[in-house]
C-alpha cells in the first residue's frame, strides 16, 4: 500500500512516467476509488441547497457508491474497448489500476467540493446562488478536465496504451465532447 500511495504521489508531477511505468498495480486504481467514494460521501452528507432536506446517510452511500464504483468500472470498459479497437495488448487488472489512478484529480474537486459546503454551513453563510453553483459545477468540470475525461485519460491513452498522440487527442476530445453535450441535453 506504501508503494501505491507514493507511486501516486508522483502521478500529477510524472504523469507520462506513471502510465508508462510497468509496475502500476490494481491497488493504484483501488486506492483511489475509496478515496472517491468516501469524499463522494462526505459531500452528498454536506451538501444541502437552500430550503432543500439534508441527504441522510443511507441514500448518499448508494450515490457515493454508483458516482464512483459504477464510473470507474464504465471507463474500465471504456479503456479496455479503445485497447481492443486498436489491437493493444492490455492487463485488464492493471488497467484497472491505471483507469482508477486517473481519477486522481476528481477525488480532489470533489474533497473540495465537499469542504467548500461544510465551511458555509458551519458559518451558517447564505451564498449568492448563482456564483455558489457557478464555483461548485466549475469544481466538477475541473476535476473532469484533469481525470478520465481529460488530461490523465490523455497520459493513460498515449503512455499506458501507447496510442498515438493524435488518436489520444481526438478520443479524449471526443469523450469530453460527450459528456458536454450530455450536460446540455440534460437541461432540456
Amino acid at each position: 500500500m506504501i508503494i501505491s500511495l507514493k507511486r501516486l504521489a508522483s502521478l500529477f508531477t510524472h504523469p507520462r512516467e506513471y502510465f508508462a511505468g510497468q509496475d502500476i498495480s490494481i491497488l493504484d486504481g483501488f486506492i483511489v476509488i475509496i478515496l472517491l467514494f468516501l469524499a463522494t460521501f462526505f459531500q452528498k452528507l454536506v451538501w444541502v441547497g437552500p430550503g432543500s432536506p439534508a441527504v441522510s446517510p443511507l441514500p448518499a452511500l448508494g450515490q457515493a457508491a454508483i458516482n464512483s464504483f459504477m464510473v470507474w468500472s464504465l471507463y474500465c470498459i471504456f479503456f479496455f474497448a479503445v485497447a481492443g479497437i486498436f489491437r493493444k495488448s492490455t492487463n485488464i487488472v492493471k488497467l484497472s489500476g491505471m483507469v482508477g489512478a486517473a481519477g486522481l484529480p476528481l477525488v480532489i474537486s470533489t474533497l473540495l467540493s465537499g469542504l467548500s459546503w461544510w465551511v458555509v454551513s458551519l458559518a451558517n453563510l447564505t451564498p449568492n446562488i448563482a456564483q455558489w453553483l457557478f464555483i461548485q459545477n466549475g469544481l466538477s468540470w475541473l476535476g473532469l478536465v484533469l481525470s478520465w475525461p481529460g488530461l490523465l485519460g490523455f497520459f493513460l491513452l498515449r503512455d499506458g496504451l501507447k496510442l498515438p498522440k493524435g488518436w489520444s487527442i481526438a478520443l479524449i476530445v471526443a469523450a469530453f465532447g460527450l459528456l458536454i453535450v450530455a450536460k446540455f441535453i440534460a437541461f432540456i
